[in-house]
């Protein structure tokens, strides 16, 4: 008897591990290259640059994308930023691949298109989105790398389908203790 108790104890521990193994799924890391092309770019020739990246709960990417102005605009010029085209470009990129363009239509001052140096004591703008740029200077053939650069314009993801948008505004564009912050809310669509 006993050992027919244990074969029958083994029996059923074998069955168990079979169960739990035929339930449990081998999870497998599969790589999925995702690749996308701005075809809106305009007569320059200057590549967009992703400035930041957030998501939504769903796992829907948001993207803010900037590009370098060919020429110094005289906004930035005063507070020794880097110009910025001014055009705010936002794309969603869907768990399935594909990716919507958004690309609203703000009236904001010249100065959020500007990339400022956040280490600069005259010129504060307390921002939490500090990028780092790398330019290459063709001349000395050499990579630099600018820190703290603070971009005026954040985005957030909120409620689906919408986008916070921070920005800042200024009644006198030459005195920093005037610039302040502002938002909107927009949605997928750009309204």
């Amino acid at each position: 008897m006993k050992l027919s108790s244990l074969l029958y104890k083994f029996t059923v521990q074998f069955l168990l591990f079979c169960l739990l193994i035929a339930l449990t799924k081998s999870q497998q890391i599969q790589y999925k290259y995702f690749n996308y092309t701005e075809i809106k770019l305009g007569g320059q020739n200057t590549p967009p640059l992703v400035t930041d990246i957030k998501t939504y709960d769903d796992g829907t990417i948001l993207v803010h994308i900037i590009r370098n102005e060919s020429k110094q605009t005289d906004e930035c010029s005063k507070i020794r930023g880097m110009s910025l085209e001014q055009k705010l470009r936002i794309r969603l990129i869907f768990l399935n691949g594909t990716v919507k363009e958004i690309d609203p239509k703000f009236n904001i001052d010249p100065i959020n298109y500007c990339l400022l140096n956040g280490s600069s004591i005259e010129y504060k703008i307390n921002k939490h989105n500090n990028i780092v740029t790398y330019l290459n200077d063709t001349k000395s053939n050499n990579l630099s790398i600018l820190h703290n650069l603070v971009n005026p314009i954040s985005i957030y993801p909120s409620q689906k389908p919408f986008i916070l948008i921070t920005y800042v505004n200024t009644t006198n564009p030459f005195d920093p203790t005037s610039y302040r912050e502002c938002l909107e809310v927009i949605d997928w669509e750009g309204k």
